[in-house]
């Protein structure tokens, strides 16, 4: 259900911060998430953002574009999405969206930090009202990475939430779980900012 359309400057003044709230409840049952389809998120989101006339973006590492890559195969994902980012390094963490070094060094790229950082920093930069962020460790393992483990960030109206996930199977696998798991993640959190 939509709400009643907000004022332009009443969304810029809600943009992302950095910080963390919680968020209302969608009166959804947690499986109803599990079920949404890459294809079904990605229309909700081009339909309900147009509708409410705000824009997004993703910051992507370990997913390398397939968040944007999906958004964009919706019709008229142009009025929502305007920017986005692959930030496979530390240096264009930092550079493309401001996640600072300090946290880079102390908590690592993949990290619920970075991943908060990267969500905030990509909003801020895009001036976007729902910036997703991805980092993780997709596979074959280098050292004691672990591989599945995926740390997705979503900031909406300056709200953030960062979910840690572990996803089984191989590179392909764990980085076509980590799109769509960040897109329905997406979906809950505009669901409940709007309702």
């Amino acid at each position: 259900m939509l709400v009643p359309k907000r004022k332009k400057s009443e969304m810029c003044s809600r943009r992302c911060s950095g910080q963390s709230r919680g968020l209302g409840k969608t009166g959804k049952p947690e499986e109803y998430w599990y079920r949404l389809d890459t294809a079904a998120c990605c229309e909700y989101l081009v339909k309900t953002l147009t509708a409410e006339e705000l824009t997004m973006t993703a910051v992507e590492s370990c997913t390398g574009g397939m968040i944007a890559a999906a958004v964009t195969s919706v019709p008229g994902s142009s009025a929502i999405l305007r920017q986005s980012y692959v930030t496979y390094c530390d240096d264009a963490k930092h550079r493309m969206v401001g996640v600072r070094r300090r946290t880079l060094r102390r908590y690592t790229a993949v990290s619920r930090r970075t991943a908060a950082e990267m969500a905030a920093g990509g909003a801020r930069k895009a001036k976007a009202d729902l910036s997703i962020s991805v980092t993780g460790y997709a596979g074959p393992a280098f050292g004691d990475e672990e591989v599945g483990l995926v740390f997705i960030g979503c900031c909406f109206l300056g709200k953030i939430q960062v979910k840690e996930c572990h996803f089984a199977g191989n590179r392909a696998a764990v980085r076509q779980a980590a799109c769509a798991q960040a897109l329905r993640m997406a979906v809950k959190m505009v669901m409940q900012g709007l309702s």
